[in-house]
């Protein structure tokens, strides 16, 4: 059967069984259905907010139906994001959503992955799965996601990078407020970049204002944090990969190594999702060493392994706090 539904164009074949029994209210119906569309525009299908007629939530997912589904489709939009050449299973059971697979073309990558959705009560969902992507263009994806809901790191700032993405969640999604539960959601994000390209990242540019009101200045000269705010301004990292996790609000940075253009540094943290974050930054001022020597108290000396400096973010990021130390490593 072909159909087409608002801007939506609908090629249907398979079969549907138990639907004498299931009107008689016996047996739950059970499609066996194939869908090819050339453009699959799900905005126009899903409108958040189902009410009963008391106006209290109702269910979306039935618990009447057993079946499956396939999809073939050459576009496809949801929440104005553009999918091409998905290709996916789905099967109806008791009010879940089995995905055992998709592939899919996001952002300019291709896109593999699984996914359970449960609705646990109405417009109330949980959202496992996993998702996985071996080559991404960080700039596109940030454009295409609207740089993930944040303005510290924006596609304005990337100017080239590649990345390997592997992702595992958990989420709670209540459709009613079009919002995850942040404080429950729960992600292992396995990545690696290569060739990554950062101009005027904000957290740097205050980092470098911040030694120079600082004693550091005492210790680095003024020499050296003026190079230091030049190279941080265009910055290149050849290679950086990290497991990050998320939970209980938190995003979890383990300790990872950056050498960058600018100066190696060893970062690791805690950066909540109500935007707090506790940032621990060593900093290698062996990096400078052909800059200036200089500092206000003379000539810096380094040792076998390199000067080293220790910077603690903490605080809100609409007013961080960097506390410098010449000795944090001793903590």
């Amino acid at each position: 059967a072909n159909m087409t539904y608002g801007s939506s164009d609908l090629r249907i074949n398979g079969s549907i069984t138990d639907v004498i029994d299931y009107m008689s209210a016996k047996q739950k119906i059970k499609p066996s259905l194939s869908i090819q569309s050339d453009f699959l525009n799900l905005d126009e299908y899903f409108a958040v907010g189902n009410k009963g007629a008391q106006g209290t939530p109702s269910f979306i997912l039935p618990n009447d139906i057993n079946g499956s589904i396939s999809i073939n489709a050459s576009k496809l939009v949801y929440e104005q994001h553009i999918f091409n050449q998905l290709n996916t299973s789905i099967n109806f059971k008791d009010r879940e959503l089995q995905i055992p697979h998709f592939v899919a073309q996001n952002s300019g990558a291709l896109w593999k992955g699984k996914m359970l959705v449960r609705e646990e009560s109405p417009l109330k969902f949980q959202m496992t799965g996993s998702v996985n992507s071996p080559q991404v263009d960080l700039k596109t994806l940030f454009g295409e996601w609207h740089n993930l809901y944040q303005d510290n790191l924006t596609s304005e700032h990337i100017l080239d990078g590649k990345g390997i993405i592997d992702m595992d969640f958990n989420l709670p999604y209540d459709a009613l407020k079009e919002e995850v539960d942040l404080e429950k959601m729960e992600a292992t994000l396995r990545f690696s970049l290569d060739n990554g390209r950062f101009r005027n990242i904000p957290l740097f540019k205050e980092m470098t204002t911040s030694l120079k009101s600082n004693s550091s200045k005492l210790l680095l000269g003024k020499n050296n944090i003026e190079y230091l705010d030049k190279k941080l301004g265009d910055i290149t990292i050849p290679h950086i990969e990290n497991t990050i996790s998320v939970s209980n609000g938190n995003i979890i940075i383990p300790k990872m190594s950056i050498n960058s253009s600018a100066m190696n540094i060893e970062l690791t943290g805690v950066h909540g999702l109500n935007d707090i974050v506790d940032y621990r930054l060593e900093l290698n001022v062996r990096d400078l060493m052909d800059v200036s020597r200089q500092s206000e108290f003379g000539e810096i000396t380094y040792e076998e392994n390199g000067a080293k400096l220790f910077l603690h973010i903490s605080g809100h990021l609409d007013k961080l706090n960097f506390t410098w130390d010449k000795s944090a490593h001793k903590e």
